[in-house]
């Protein structure tokens, strides 16, 4: 027969089992109802780091294809923020891109001139900003997403972004990673994209086809500058109405290495690169 302070213990054991049991389900309640109402802001945890991909492309470039149906797959991967940058300077070819942007082509410039190779093509992607390799091969992308991720982990700074009311508001947390005496100096960027636009291409290379294209940036913002200490920063967002997302991204001014990065969606309905 059980004594009587085993039988306490066991009471005590079944107490203390039913608290345990309700802190954890109470838990797990709070944690789906954040993931539920949490769409429209997010924040870049230590275990949530992601990799950039931004494809420099054309609709009159014949080898771009691939390289679009590549972003399309890496933009549903839970850590990539992959972005479509086009670009117009095979316009002479006979179609011209009817999404290109020349802030898109000086950017192209800006990441070649901070590289020191002058190195300007199409399908070109570049990765968390510093390397760069040819968009249409995916064993390459995969190497340098690997590359990227083991050189730059260490340098990350944590994001928050969020759409309030017509604004977005993007936040920096401290530089924990600074090692010199020399704070790290860097800009917030926002980038607003369309997740998905269809065209029909008549002339140039591409003729006849119908090309897909996804997170096609339709506008990119330099939010403010970002010196080692917390700040956050308003940014509206554009009147087009095709615009359905957001990437907020921290960026070394000198290196280009892209720091930190978050992604939300400005619609009801989660753009496809924002499915985590």
């Amino acid at each position: 027969m059980p004594s009587l302070y085993n039988h306490n213990t066991l009471i005590r054991a079944l107490f203390w089992g039913r608290r345990i049991t309700f802190a954890f389900t109470a838990a797990l309640i709070v944690a789906i109802t954040l993931q539920v109402f949490g769409l429209g802001s997010r924040s870049s945890l230590a275990s949530e780091r992601k990799t950039v991909i931004e494809l420099f492309t054309s609709q009159g470039c014949a080898k771009c294809p691939p390289a679009d149906a590549i972003l399309r797959k890496l933009s549903k991967r839970s850590d990539i923020v992959a972005l479509t940058l086009p670009i117009s300077y095979w316009d002479y070819l006979g179609w011209k891109d009817t999404l290109a942007l020349e802030a898109n082509y000086e950017r192209q410039q800006a990441y070649a001139k901070s590289r020191g190779d002058h190195e300007i093509y199409t399908p070109q992607i570049i990765v968390n900003g510093r390397i760069h390799v040819i968009g249409s091969h995916m064993d390459q992308v995969d190497a340098a997403i690997k590359r990227a991720n083991a050189e730059f982990s260490n340098n990350r700074v944590a994001l928050s972004l969020a759409n309030k009311d017509g604004v977005v508001v993007l936040h920096a947390d401290e530089d924990t990673a600074q090692s010199g005496s020399e704070p790290r100096k860097a800009t917030l960027w926002v980038a607003f994209f369309t997740s998905s636009i269809e065209v029909k291409v008549n002339k140039g290379e591409n003729n006849g086809q119908r090309l897909v294209y996804t997170n096609v940036v339709r506008a990119m913002t330099q939010a403010g500058q970002w010196k080692g200490e917390a700040v956050s920063y308003r940014v509206p967002i554009p009147h087009n109405t095709s615009i359905d997302g957001c990437a907020g991204f921290l960026q070394n001014d000198k290196s280009k290495e892209i720091l930190g990065v978050e992604l939300i969606s400005l619609t009801s309905k989660q753009p496809l690169a924002s499915r985590f």
